[in-house]
């Protein structure tokens, strides 16, 4: 135990003492690895360490949140023209439904392809300059539909990179959640650098489907980040 006097910086005090208290027992030991968030209600915990990237409430392609200089636009298109979109980019209005099952408004779109491995998307640049998201813990989005999605963290500045998640839709309603050790192992296909390349400095995220599917998806979100991470 130890006592000392609290004085701030115009040297007054609004105490006349204070008393600091370290070693006990209860206290967590800093080496180890403990979970100070086991305590914290999941709200509390969401609150202070997540960010909603979009969640379609307002029915504009845009994100959830202000960034400090406003909302980020999503976009929504086509690879090429061998693929097809239902709802086109033009009519992207339609592509917002309201959901009982959501309880609130959803994205919903088809793509067909002429040829194989071709894909259509939805995404945002996140930032004018990159972010570093080495803290992430997870991410998540509800979604249902057929067919393969995939989820990409990116930049965009050179050099150019991203890292990928990859899996596959059922015709019901799934929370798809995933970590940084979930990403497909970067081998530079397709730009494909892994996670340790891009974490430093993301500036995009990629959603998309591929070929002949459909999906409805709803609520991505960021858990491990904050809005600090943006600025």
């Amino acid at each position: 135990t130890r006592s000392s006097d609290l004085r701030f910086i115009d040297g007054s005090s609004s105490v006349e003492n204070l008393e600091m208290y370290w070693g006990k027992t209860a206290a967590l030991d800093a080496s180890a690895n403990n979970d100070i968030w086991a305590s914290l209600p999941d709200s509390l915990v969401k609150a202070i360490h997540s960010i909603t990237l979009i969640d379609f409430e307002n029915q504009k392609l845009e994100s959830a949140f202000d960034y400090g200089d406003g909302p980020r636009e999503w976009y929504f298109h086509p690879q090429d023209t061998n693929v097809t979109t239902t709802p086109s980019s033009e009519n992207i209005q339609d592509a917002f439904e309201s959901s009982k099952e959501r309880g609130g408004y959803v994205f919903h779109w088809k793509s067909t392809s002429k040829t194989r491995g071709k894909w259509s998307m939805i995404g945002t640049r996140i930032n004018r300059n990159p972010s570093s998201l080495e803290g992430i813990d997870s991410i998540a989005f509800y979604a249902k539909g057929k067919g393969e999605l995939g989820f990409a963290v990116e930049v965009l500045n050179e050099p150019t990179g991203k890292t990928k998640y990859v899996d596959y839709l059922d015709s019901t309603w799934k929370r798809f959640s995933f970590t940084p050790s979930d990403f497909v192992e970067g081998d530079g296909e397709f730009g494909n650098m892994g996670w340790d390349f891009v974490k430093p400095r993301v500036t995009t995220f990629t959603i998309w489907i591929v070929d002949e599917s459909e999906m409805w998806i709803d609520d991505v979100i960021l858990y491990g980040v904050n809005r600090d991470n943006f600025n």
